[in-house]
């Protein structure tokens, strides 16, 4: 069920992503202008409130749409809790498209790997049936992108 709630996270960005951490709060990663960097916010309520905005400087953004993905949870039975993160991730320029692991509910992000170091835009993960990740994203130069599929393991991920 969807149910609209007037609280507002942020006055500025767009394009934002949310997910349910293991304490059934929520974590929400919001595409921004200025600095060139996410805004992140937080609700212990479902969203009827939201702490005040952070900003994360590790993911660095050029003001293009990014995507979150919880990949595993303690809560539902895995050894380890792991959200995934990809953007664009350079500070000006639509390129360098990373994935980007944390294993602390989205506080830090220790692990990321380059997926495509050309020009990428906007960029959507989802969870395979069998584990591994698909990325679709937008490959080439602004109003001439290109649609492209890269499936990944978490052991790429991990790897050097």
């Amino acid at each position: 069920h969807w149910h609209y709630l007037p609280a507002i996270a942020t006055q500025t960005g767009d394009e934002a992503k949310i997910v349910e951490l293991d304490d059934g709060s929520l974590l929400m990663n919001i595409r921004n202008q200025t600095p060139d960097c996410r805004q992140i916010v937080r609700s212990t309520d479902g969203g009827l409130s939201w702490s005040a905005p952070r900003y994360d400087s590790v993911l660095v953004d050029p003001a293009v749409n990014g995507d979150l993905l919880r990949y595993s949870s303690v809560v539902e039975g895995a050894d380890t809790s792991r959200l995934l993160f990809a953007i664009a991730a350079d500070p000006q320029l639509r390129r360098n498209l990373t994935i980007f692991m944390s294993y602390d509910e989205g506080n830090s992000w220790p692990v990321k790997k380059v997926l495509n170091a050309g020009d990428a835009a906007y960029a959507a993960l989802t969870l395979l049936q069998d584990g591994s990740i698909a990325c679709v994203y937008e490959n080439g130069e602004y109003e001439h992108y290109q649609i492209y599929f890269a499936r990944f393991s978490l052991q790429w991920l991990l790897s050097n």
